[in-house]
């Protein structure tokens, strides 16, 4: 069995090379002003989450990583972020609904998720930044995830057959109900988050 160690990446990987890696198509990557240095793109460069037609790649900090029975996973609530860190400016909670989606996404349509694993020491502030950056040869799966609140269980490993029973479901509403999350994650976290007392911290960059 792998050990969380064992997944620390050593390199410092750029993310268009780790996407592409990963079997997503990155050809818009060139459509921007630079067109020969598609890697640069600050539409991808700097984002959490990517979803394709069958697979969603995502970023994950290795700090955050937990070892169970199950194997080694992360419980994540990208919803909770901006209120948990009402600083958060309004491009990286955009990023955290799009982290949403892809959970959310990967878990309705039972796709296989690739993690670009990140690594990085904090600053005085608690903020990190990425000094390492490697595609985990193992498929990760969405085990769990609450339609209510958004908290997800990333696990590695790939999907075991029959797990998701509503994948299936209709997906009528879908986008309103991905809507709605959106508008929720943009104006939450400045309602809750400051009645709460919560720390107040900015996101670390993790693309690029």
């Amino acid at each position: 069995m792998t050990t969380i160690s064992a997944l620390q990446p050593t390199e410092r990987l750029r993310v268009y090379d780790l996407v592409r890696e990963a079997g997503l198509d990155v050809s818009d990557w060139s459509n921007y002003k630079l067109s020969d240095a598609p890697a640069k793109n600050p539409k991808y460069c700097y984002e959490w989450s990517f979803i394709g037609p069958d697979r969603v790649v995502v970023c994950l900090w290795h700090e955050e990583m937990r070892e169970d029975s199950e194997g080694v996973y992360q419980l994540l609530d990208y919803r909770e972020k901006p209120i948990q860190q009402p600083d958060l400016n309004s491009v990286n909670k955009e990023r955290c609904w799009r982290m949403d989606r892809a959970f959310r996404t990967a878990f309705m349509k039972e796709f296989p998720v690739r993690v670009i694993i990140v690594d990085g020491p904090k600053d005085e502030n608690g903020d990190r930044s990425v000094k390492r950056r490697g595609l985990d040869s193992e498929p990760w799966h969405i085990a769990s995830y609450d339609e209510e609140t958004g908290t997800c269980r990333v696990q590695r490993g790939s999907l075991p057959s029959g797990v998701i029973e509503n994948s299936s479901s209709d997906d009528t509403g879908n986008d309103l109900a991905e809507t709605g999350v959106r508008q929720q994650i943009l104006t939450e976290s400045g309602n809750r988050g400051q009645a709460a007392n919560l720390d107040r911290k900015s996101s670390p960059t993790i693309g690029k």
